[in-house]
């Protein structure tokens, strides 16, 4: 990405107004780079009305139907890695960070990267033909870590979860819950 991008002169829009959805990949890659555990810089957000666009994030716990987003925690209402009193060096973990940030707000239409219409960026981004080919390749790298982890998704929903339910040890306490979770998270991430 070119020095000219205007991630360099803004003051963190999408850190303090979206939510990051992660999957393996970027948690692989946090946990390589940043101190702490997966639990201590991510959280499961209920998939709600206003997260609505989150979906193809979502997962379940519960027998309930209710669904949860798997991200990066919210301090204050702001990312968790956000760090506003370095102007230009916003993001403390910026080095590992997530796809979903390596690649906004550029979206592809018709395989052509373009700014994404409606994003909180201050300034138009104008990319280089150098700027389409890193965000062309973040974008397909980020596709197959997603499908990766949906695939991980598929096998908790499927596979590892059902017991859970079925011994009562999903119950409902989101806390415990979510440990169990991670727990199943970590041993597919991280196998001895």
């Amino acid at each position: 990405m070119s020095k000219s991008c205007p991630c360099f002169t803004c003051d963190g829009h999408c850190c303090k107004e979206l939510h990051v959805p992660v999957n393996g990949a970027d948690l692989l890659r946090l946990h390589n780079g940043v101190p702490g555990t997966i639990s201590d810089w991510c959280a499961m957000e209920p998939l709600s009305e206003g997260l609505q666009g989150y979906a193809t994030f979502g997962f379940h716990l519960y027998p309930d139907e209710r669904f949860f987003l798997l991200c990066l925690k919210r301090l204050e209402g702001v990312c968790v890695f956000a760090n506003f009193q370095k102007h230009g060096e916003a993001c403390m973990a910026h080095a590992w960070r997530p796809g979903v940030c390596r690649s906004y707000p550029i979206s592809f239409n018709s395989g052509n990267p373009r700014q994404t219409p409606g994003c909180l960026c201050p300034q138009p981004w104008q990319l280089s033909e150098a700027d389409e080919l890193a965000f062309s390749k973040v974008f397909h790298q980020y596709n197959a870590d997603f499908a990766e982890f949906k695939e991980f998704l598929r096998i908790w929903e499927r596979t590892l979860r059902p017991p859970l339910l079925q011994a009562k040890k999903l119950s409902g306490n989101q806390s415990q819950d979510a440990a169990l979770f991670f727990t199943a998270l970590q041993k597919a991430l991280f196998p001895r």
